[in-house]
C-alpha cells in the first residue's frame, strides 16, 4: 500500500534493510516488525539441538586457527546462516534438523563413495554474530547454507530450496572431492616479497600464483578451492608445477601486489599469473 511504502521510504534504516534483504514488501514489513520487537538477538533456533553446533565468534576463530595437516582427519562443516526474523529460516529449521540427524546417523562404509567424509553441522545466528556473516562470508540472503572448511578456507553454497536428501547428497559429494584435493594438492601461501623472489621468481619450477584480495571473501574462497583443483591436477598428472597464493590485503604484500606485480587496487577479483607472465612483466620495467 501507499502507506506502507511511505513508512519504508521515510525510515533510512528500514529502507537500507529492505534494499539489502527485501523482496516482497508485505513479508518484509512483517519481518521488520518482528525484528523490532527486541527478540531478534535472543532466539537461537538450534540452542537445544543435539546434532547442530551453535557457532559463535570464539568458536569460529578457533576453527580458523586450527592448522590443516596432511594425514590428519579434516573436519568439513555444513553451516546455516540465518536471522530469527526470517520467515524462510523459520520454515527451514525442520529440514536442517532432519539433515543434521541423518548425518549423525550416517555409518561409514568402505564401499561408499563418501567413505572417510566427516561432516559437522553448525548454524550461525547472523543477528547475534553479524561480523562473521558479513565480513567472513558476505551473506546477502537468509537462509544461506554453505559447506565450509575453516582450515583450508574453501566453501561451496548448497541450495537450501532442494529436498533434504538432495542437500545432504550434494554436501557429501562436494566434501568427498575436497578430501581428495586436501590429500593430493599443495597450495602454499607466499607471505613476503623476499619469499616470492626466492620461491617463485628464482625457482626452476613452473609456478602459478593466485593473488587474492583477502582470504575470507566469497570469491577468494572459491578461488582457493579452484587452486587446490589445479594443484591436484598438476601433481597427479605428472607434469609438475607449483601453485601458490598471495594475500594482497596484508600490510606486507599490498604495495608489492600493486606496484611490482601490477595487481589492481582493492577491491579486486582474484588474479592468476604464471611464472613466465611474471618474468615478462618484470623485463618490461
Amino acid at each position: 500500500s501507499l502507506v506502507a511504502a511511505h513508512e519504508l521510504l521515510s525510515d533510512p534504516d528500514r529502507r537500507a534493510a529492505f534494499d539489502m534483504y527485501g523482496d516482497d514488501l508485505d513479508s518484509f514489513n512483517t519481518q521488520w516488525e518482528y525484528e523490532a520487537s527486541g527478540r531478534r538477538n535472543t532466539k537461537d533456533f538450534y540452542r537445544n539441538s543435539k546434532h547442530i553446533t551453535n557457532i559463535n565468534t570464539k568458536l569460529w576463530d578457533k576453527l580458523k586457527a586450527t592448522p590443516a595437516r596432511k594425514g590428519e582427519k579434516v573436519k568439513i562443516w555444513i553451516v546455516e546462516f540465518y536471522a530469527p526474523w526470517c520467515g524462510g529460516c523459520q520454515r527451514f529449521t525442520d529440514t536442517f534438523k532432519k539433515m543434521a540427524e541423518k548425518i549423525a546417523e550416517h555409518e561409514p562404509d568402505e564401499n561408499d563413495d563418501w567413505y572417510g567424509v566427516d561432516l559437522e553441522v553448525g548454524a550461525i545466528n547472523c543477528e547475534s554474530f553479524m561480523p562473521i556473516c558479513q565480513n567472513e562470508f558476505n551473506i546477502r540472503r537468509y537462509p544461506t547454507v554453505r559447506l565450509v572448511s575453516p582450515s583450508f578456507g574453501t566453501q561451496h553454497e548448497l541450495q537450501a530450496h532442494k529436498p533434504e536428501p538432495q542437500i545432504r547428497e550434494d554436501a557429501f559429494e562436494v566434501a568427498a572431492e575436497w578430501l581428495w584435493l586436501f590429500d593430493r594438492a599443495m597450495v602454499e601461501k607466499i607471505k613476503g616479497k623476499d619469499e616470492f623472489e626466492e620461491k617463485v621468481v628464482n625457482s626452476a619450477e613452473f609456478h602459478i600464483v593466485l593473488f587474492l584480495d583477502g582470504e575470507t571473501c566469497a570469491p577468494c574462497r572459491s578461488a582457493k578451492t579452484n587452486a587446490l583443483r589445479l594443484s591436484a591436477g598438476l601433481l597427479t598428472g605428472g607434469g609438475g608445477g607449483v601453485v601458490s597464493f598471495v594475500n594482497c590485503a596484508t600490510t606486507e604484500m599490498r604495495k608489492f601486489c600493486v606496484d611490482d606485480v601490477g595487481i589492481p587496487q582493492a577491491p579486486h577479483a582474484p588474479q592468476i599469473l604464471g611464472l613466465e607472465a611474471y618474468r615478462e612483466y618484470c623485463s618490461d620495467e
